[in-house]
């Protein structure tokens, strides 16, 4: 068996891992199986991708995410927060448009308020069980992507809807955008 952390030459590697991509099957006295090449090839491609080509290692910073409750320090126990209540519709309206921008997911026809109204848009938002981050067609055109509550009592809440014309691939991706954004 060959010691997996010997130093390869990165163009051997690459004519080796060509050669198994293009269906090439290991000869006798090759020093490596196919199940090395299996075993490896994720190991070696990142050896020979770091050496050769560094800069697709770097990944992008994630954005900030946006916190729905407040919290402050817990007065009797140390080191522990206490919930003192959600953000305002309008603070997680205004946090949700930033991000579409910012991410440039921002390809919607609307976007509004689910169940609550207007008037109550600066209150707090309800205490919640969770959070649904949901995709779907619309019945007559486009697709949504909405962001609901399930209070405490077990009923479910529209907090956010977003119309677009971006197809339902877009309406996922929206979808997990936003529900690794929210904390909640």
């Amino acid at each position: 068996m060959p010691n997996y952390n010997t130093r390869f030459d990165p163009h051997e590697i690459e004519e080796k891992i060509t050669a198994i991509l293009r269906g090439h099957k290991p000869v006798e006295g090759d020093s490596l199986t196919e199940n090395d090449y299996q075993f490896l090839a994720p190991q070696i491609l990142q050896a020979v991708v770091k050496d050769l080509r560094p800069d697709l290692l770097k990944t992008a910073t994630p954005p900030e995410t946006f916190l729905i409750g407040n919290y402050i320090p817990h007065p009797e126990k140390p080191g522990y927060q206490k919930f003192t209540g959600n953000k305002t519709f309008n603070e997680v309206l205004a946090a949700v448009e930033k991000f579409l921008v910012e991410q440039k997911l921002n390809h919607h026809e609307w976007i509004i308020a689910g169940d609550i109204v207007p008037d109550n848009s600066d209150q707090p938002i309800p205490e919640y069980r969770e959070m649904l981050f949901q995709a779907g067609h619309g019945n007559n055109e486009g697709y949504y992507t909405q962001i609901a509550y399930v209070t405490k009592d077990h009923k479910l809440h529209n907090l956010i809807r977003i119309k677009h014309f971006e197809g339902l691939e877009y309406a996922f991706k929206l979808a997990e955008a936003l529900n690794r954004f929210l904390e909640y």
